[in-house]
C-alpha cells in the first residue's frame, strides 16, 4: 500500500502536473488522484490518476478519497502548490506526535502572503475572529480518521465541507496543529477572482450558510461556535456516487 494518497476535485489539467511536482518533492512515496468532468491530453506518471466525472465538486472529493490506497490522506484542490518540501515537513511533524485523531495543517500562502496567522482573512472558522477554531488546508491525515467521521455531508455543493469536517474532528476528540513553516500556495486569482466561480457562486450565498447552521447559533455568520454539531451527518452513499449527484445539486460552472 502507498504510505500517502494526495487527491481533490479538479477542473484545470493544465495544472496537474505542477500540483503533481510539488507533492513529489517531498519524497515520500504517494499517489495523486484527481476527480473532475476534463481530462487531461497528455499522459500521466504511473503513480496519478484522474477520475472523469460530472457530479458536484464535494462528491468529485469523496468519490476521490474512496478510491484513494494511502494510510495518510492529503485533501488538496487543483489551484494550489506545495512549496519545497512542505509535505516532508508535515509528515515528520505527524510522525512525531503520533495520534490518529491529530490533523496537521500546511499554511497558506495567498497572493504571495502567509495568511495563516495575524492577518485578515485568517485561517479560522471566523477569518476575523483570531481565537475561533483553525480551519487547517492541505492537512496531513489518517485514512482511519476521514472514515470514522463518516467523510463529506452531501448538502454542500462546492466549499466548506472542510471545515465541517475538521469542527467534526474536534468534536471527535481530535486536535488540529497548525505546521510553523510548511506552505501550500494558491496559484489561481484571489478569492472572487475570474477563476473562482464555484466561491462566488456557492460559497458565502450557499456552502458557508449550510456551514453555520450545523456549527452556530444565530445570526448566521456572527452567531456563537458551538462544540457539538447541530444536525446529524448526511454521508454519500456508494450507490452510483459516481454518476449521480447526490444531497443537494449543483455543477462545476
Amino acid at each position: 500500500m502507498v504510505r500517502l494518497s494526495c487527491f481533490g476535485p479538479g477542473i484545470r489539467p493544465e495544472r496537474w502536473m505542477g500540483l503533481y511536482e510539488s507533492i513529489a518533492q517531498s519524497n515520500i512515496d504517494f499517489d495523486l488522484t484527481i476527480v473532475g468532468p476534463n481530462e487531461p491530453d497528455y499522459k500521466m506518471p504511473d503513480n496519478m490518476f484522474h477520475i472523469k466525472t460530472d457530479v458536484k465538486p464535494v462528491q468529485c472529493m469523496e468519490i476521490a478519497f474512496r478510491c484513494s490506497k494511502g494510510e495518510l490522506i492529503i485533501p488538496i484542490a487543483d489551484d494550489e502548490i506545495f512549496i519545497d518540501d512542505a509535505i516532508a515537513q508535515v509528515y515528520q511533524q505527524y510522525t512525531e506526535v503520533d495520534d490518529w485523531k491529530t490533523i496537521i495543517s500546511h499554511r497558506y500562502v495567498l497572493n504571495g502572503v502567509d495568511i495563516s496567522e495575524g492577518a485578515l482573512p485568517a485561517m479560522r472558522y471566523y477569518v476575523w475572529q483570531p481565537t475561533s477554531p483553525l480551519a487547517p488546508i492541505a492537512p496531513i491525515m489518517s485514512r482511519r480518521l476521514w472514515a470514522e467521521l463518516g467523510g463529506i455531508d452531501n448538502r454542500f455543493v462546492a466549499l466548506y465541507w472542510d471545515l465541517d469536517m475538521w469542527m467534526r474532528v474536534y468534536e471527535f476528540g481530535g486536535t488540529g496543529i497548525l505546521h510553523k513553516t510548511a506552505q501550500v500556495e494558491e496559484v489561481g486569482n484571489s478569492v472572487g477572482g475570474g477563476e473562482h466561480r464555484l466561491y462566488d457562486r456557492y460559497g458565502p450565498a450557499y456552502d458557508r450558510r449550510i456551514l453555520d447552521s450545523l456549527w452556530t447559533l444565530p445570526p448566521i455568520g456572527t452567531g456563537q461556535i458551538l462544540n457539538k454539531r447541530m444536525s446529524p451527518l448526511q454521508p454519500f452513499d456508494d450507490k452510483d456516487i459516481m454518476t449521480v449527484t447526490q444531497g443537494v445539486k449543483g455543477e462545476w460552472k
